[in-house]
């Protein structure tokens, strides 16, 4: 295939388009993020994906605990929030761009994917919930190659295909597995801090069909839930023990704006490990 690079479409508006501004912003948030001492393999991850301003400062919690650690692959897990109309959605390009350079993606995993699970190439998306990650990756990760996964679908129990292909792919390799992810979406503060209880409590509580209850429920607005539930899925089929909050707030705690009736966003940093 071609090479051919995806650029980006965020900077200048969901992150700094400039490289050196860029670099300062996420080495600033993961400067102010508290640091966690986790023992054992980080498998993966929850991050959100809002513009910096907003979900920065939680998502550096996460990738900070990635310091001095190695993966040859990242495995991006995130919904389609403009739908192509397909379960999996991946790019065709060669590489992902950020300003910080390009991230090579890995088209030899993704054929092999493909073979059991139904992925839908695309030239062109301006899918956010891939690209917001890779500053981050690019700052704390020397290297790596990148498996992008946009997922189209909201059914949290029919991703078996998806789970076992990633598993076989993952057992044998240093593979970090990433759900892309912001929390409730809703017009009202309070609802979103009561919601998102629910899911930290049934996720720091490690049972599997706990979790996808809750995600299935009719009212539940994660956009990444599915993303979630396949992460969940692979890590414990790759020995995960545990899952750890990191750092939980919304877009009314970054700006103030709490009242009734504000539209409000969850944003959630979590790491999933073989320590219990």
């Amino acid at each position: 295939m071609e090479a051919r690079t995806r650029p980006s479409i965020l900077s200048g508006s969901w992150f700094p388009r400039n490289p050196g501004e860029l670099t300062g912003t996420v080495r600033d948030f993961l400067r102010k993020a508290k640091k966690t001492e986790i023992p054992g393999r980080i498998l993966g991850m929850i991050s959100p994906h809002a513009g910096y301003v907003y979900s920065g400062p939680a998502a550096a919690y996460g990738y900070k605990t990635l310091k001095g650690r190695k993966y040859d692959t990242v495995v991006i897990l995130g919904p389609q929030h403009r739908m192509f109309g397909k379960r999996y959605v991946v790019t065709d390009a060669s590489h992902y761009e950020t300003p910080l350079g390009k991230v090579p993606v890995n088209r030899d995993a993704l054929k092999q994917l493909a073979l059991d699970v139904p992925l839908y190439p695309v030239s062109l998306d301006n899918e956010h919930s891939i690209e917001i990650q890779l500053p981050f990756l690019q700052t704390v990760l020397s290297s790596f190659d990148l498996i992008p996964v946009m997922i189209g679908h909201d059914d949290v129990f029919n991703v078996q295909d998806l789970v076992q292909a990633l598993h076989r792919f993952s057992r044998n390799r240093e593979v970090l597995i990433i759900a892309s992810s912001d929390m409730h979406h809703m017009n009202d503060y309070r609802q979103v801090k009561e919601r998102d209880a629910q899911i930290i409590a049934a996720l720091e509580s490690f049972r599997l069909d706990g979790i996808l209850e809750k995600l299935a429920e009719p009212d539940c607005s994660v956009c990444g839930k599915v993303a979630i539930s396949v992460l969940l899925q692979v890590s414990r089929l790759l020995g995960a023990k545990s899952l750890k909050i990191l750092k939980h707030n919304n877009s009314g705690d970054i700006t103030g704006e709490q009242s009734p009736g504000q539209y409000t966003v969850g944003y959630l940093s979590a790491v999933i490990t073989d320590n219990a």
